[in-house]
Formats: structure tokens, C-alpha cells, sequence
């Protein structure tokens, strides 16, 4: 049964992985998309040692948000949804520097979620914003690689 506990553990045994078979790597990025942006900003706090930077591509501010938008529920009932992946919260602690992408014609996750999630780190963050690019294959478009090739070598 995959739970968001059990989605944010994945994350954390992923980063494991990823440390152990790259032990000695001086640089260290992690990258979400979509629905995996939640688990990564969930898991970031634990991290150790901390990623020297994060890419949060076409990220939802927060499931109540989400279930908003996509479904149309009231505000009120989205209230008595539990506040899990809130990632404009998770966004707040973040202590090392994220690039938030986002894709204005992403209309599953749209925009100004990006942004809410971008006000909401405390520094070291940019935001670039692709165009033309709807959300399930904003990865398979040449646009999207650059931003984070030159965000990963600075």
C-alpha cells in the first residue's frame, strides 16, 4: 500500500542508495517532479549529509490545493483533508539553494503553484519558467534540461 509515510521512507532509502554508490561526490543534487517534489522536500530535513542543492520541477504547493484545483472541492472540505505535502511549507525550511521549473502551460500542477512554492524559500532559490510545455512530458522537452544543467554547475 504506498502512504505518503511510506513515499517519504522511499525517499530517504533512495538518498541512502545514492550516497552509497557515490560516497566520495563533493557535489550532491536531488531532483523531484510532479508528485515526487513532495516526498524529496519531506525527506530533505533528515538528509545527512545535506544535498548541496534541489530541483523542484512542476511541483503542487500542497495536496489540499491540488484536490482544489483539479477536482473543484470546496475549500471548506478540503479542509478536513490531513495538511500532508504541504510543499509551500516544507518549502520554508529548505537550507541550501533550489531551483524551482515550472511550466506556464502546466495544467495538471499550474504555474502559480511554482511560485508559491518559490515566495516561500527562504534564499538562495530562482525560478525559471518554460513555455509550452504541459506537465507529463515537460522532462522529454529540450527546454527543460538546460535550466538545470546550468543551475547543477554553478
Amino acid at each position: 500500500l504506498a502512504t505518503s509515510a511510506h513515499l517519504n521512507a522511499d525517499a530517504r532509502a533512495a538518498y541512502a542508495v545514492f550516497l552509497a554508490q557515490f560516497p566520495h561526490a563533493q557535489n550532491r543534487a536531488l531532483l523531484g517532479f510532479s508528485l515526487g517534489n513532495a516526498p524529496l522536500l519531506e525527506a530533505l530535513p533528515e538528509l545527512r549529509p545535506a544535498p548541496s542543492r534541489i530541483v523542484l520541477a512542476a511541483a503542487f504547493s500542497s495536496i489540499r490545493e491540488l484536490v482544489h484545483y483539479t477536482f473543484g472541492v470546496p475549500s471548506i472540505f478540503c479542509a478536513l483533508i490531513p495538511d500532508r505535502w504541504n510543499n509551500v511549507r516544507a518549502a520554508r525550511g529548505v537550507r541550501v539553494p533550489a531551483l524551482v521549473l515550472h511550466s506556464e502551460d502546466d495544467h495538471s500542477d499550474p504555474i502559480w503553484m511554482g511560485r508559491e512554492i518559490f515566495e516561500a524559500l527562504p534564499d538562495r532559490k530562482e525560478m525559471v519558467t518554460l513555455h509550452g510545455q504541459r506537465h507529463r512530458d515537460e522532462y522529454l522537452q529540450a527546454g527543460f534540461w538546460p535550466p538545470i544543467v546550468s543551475f547543477l554547475a554553478r
